[in-house]
């Protein structure tokens, strides 16, 4: 990638910093600190396991995650999958969350800890039973 290139791409850039800033700080929230290098590991595991179920370029991927260090590194892995990111408001009742995965035709819900419970309800109530994959802090478990 060379600066006077027309196009840049996300992911490429955001590997740039991590091989040529590895140790300088990407990320700051609340008192946790990652570097370049550890956003680009733990993004890469995101993207992985995405990629593993399936769920790469052109799925779409819904986040259900409070504001936290761990919801950028989820983003910027759904990005590297190739995969269309779905943002859901944690500030949302579990039928309204129920209702935007189904409109949105997400195949993939990644959930925290913190909104694990909405997450589980929300998938009940869809009429396939609910059966997506559930991705908790980057963990798989059924849905």
């Amino acid at each position: 990638m060379a600066l006077d290139d027309t196009q840049v791409f996300l992911p490429e850039l955001w590997a740039s910093h991590a091989r040529f800033r590895a140790d300088k700080t990407a990320l700051v929230c609340g008192s946790e600190r990652l570097s370049w290098g550890e956003l680009n590991r733990r993004s890469n595991r995101v993207a992985n396991a995405l990629l593993d179920a399936g769920a790469g370029k052109p799925a779409k991927v819904a986040v259900l995650m409070n504001n936290a260090a761990g919801t950028a590194v989820v983003l910027l892995g759904i990005v590297k999958s190739g995969a269309c990111v779905v943002p859901i408001s944690t500030m949302l009742t579990a039928a309204q969350v129920a209702t935007l995965l189904d409109d949105s035709g997400a195949s993939v819900l990644i959930a925290g800890e913190a909104t694990r419970a909405l997450a589980d309800e929300a998938l009940a109530r869809l009429d396939d039973g609910g059966e997506r994959l559930l991705l908790v802090d980057g963990e798989a478990g059924p849905g």
